[in-house]
Order: structure tokens, then sequence, then C-alpha cells
């Protein structure tokens, strides 16, 4: 895959480029929205939460691959005092 998504955290953006690009081809994948200003969470908890959370996805799709039909779906909302 030759995607590159851009959310606005260079941190998120790393891991969710790093991990996408490692799904077949025919893999449905829907990366929206952004992350803008602070967020308050070191950069290297941030980087294992969400890692993780890619990693089993990605490691997911790939195992399930032959049954067809993959999809992931990566949403991001920022609010004053969250990021989910």
């Amino acid at each position: 895959k030759n995607m590159s998504y851009t959310i606005g955290n260079n941190v998120l953006e790393a891991i969710t480029n790093y991990y996408l690009s490692m799904l077949p081809d025919d893999t449905k994948i829907t990366v929206a929205g952004r992350v803008d200003g602070i967020i308050n969470i070191d950069d290297v908890d941030l980087c294992t939460i969400y890692a993780n959370l890619m990693k089993n996805a990605t490691e997911e799709i790939l195992r399930e691959k032959k049954k067809g039909n993959s999809f992931i779906e990566v949403i991001f909302r920022q609010g004053k005092e969250f990021l989910k």
C-alpha cells in the first residue's frame, strides 16, 4: 500500500501508517478525524497504548484473511479534555 494518513499528531501518524501498510491491498481501510493541539499524555504512553491496539487489529486481519471481507476503521475524536 502506498497510502499515507495524516492525523495531525506525529506519533499517531507514524503508528497508523506503519501498521496499515502491512495490510493486504483488498482490506477496506477508513481513517477519519484529526488530532490537533496538545494531548495531555506522554508520547511513550500514547505510543504504547495506540501501537498495541493497531498491532492487535493488524494481526487479526492478517490471521483471518482467508475468510475475506477484511476492514479496519480508525476514528479519532478529540475534545478539550479527552482523546478517543
